[in-house]
């Protein structure tokens, strides 16, 4: 017996939105039309769902800095290309091979630029933080008070750790 039509898009919403593969992908692997999956991501606004997604802070930090690795594999690899064409006494190449990595360099400087700026961004302050727990402490005491009381050295430990990490 096949899989509902539900089970089927919603399989295709999570492969579509969170895993960013494409209609033609999702058709093959549900065995559908990619027509079908095609409708499913225009009535169902998936294009806008899938680029909240992928624009969050954390993923947003996570593709900055795959683009600075990436950059930085190239440097290297021109910069290994610069010695090999100095060795062989072709100066020209040696220059072109130099500004090439000096721009990939001035390339890198400005994504961890925009990478400091979003990580600083998306970072929760220590007073939203220490707001947020006091209110599950307070909750918790209105809960149970005896759970509350045996947790208040944890509680101290706690806000302690977290005040050095952010704050």
């Amino acid at each position: 017996m096949g899989r509902s039509k539900d089970s089927e898009r919603n399989t295709a919403h999570n492969m579509y939105v969170f895993q960013g593969k494409c209609a033609k992908e999702i058709s093959l692997v549900i065995k559908v039309t990619e027509k079908t999956v095609g409708n499913w991501i225009t009535k169902g606004g998936w294009k806008a769902e899938r680029e909240a997604e992928h624009n969050t802070g954390p993923k947003r930090i996570e593709n900055i800095k795959r683009v600075i690795g990436n950059l930085t594999e190239k440097r290297l690899s021109v910069e290994s290309e610069a010695r090999a064409a100095e060795a062989k006494g072709d100066k020209a190449d040696k220059l072109l091979l130099d500004a090439q990595a000096a721009s990939m360099a001035l390339e890198v400087a400005y994504w961890n630029k925009a990478l400091t700026g979003l990580d600083k961004s998306t970072r929760i302050s220590l007073e939203i933080y220490l707001e947020v727990m006091e209110s599950i402490f307070s909750d918790l005491k209105k809960y149970n008070s005896d759970l509350y009381l045996s947790t208040i050295d944890f509680q101290q430990l706690h806000v302690e750790t977290i005040s050095l990490k952010i704050g």
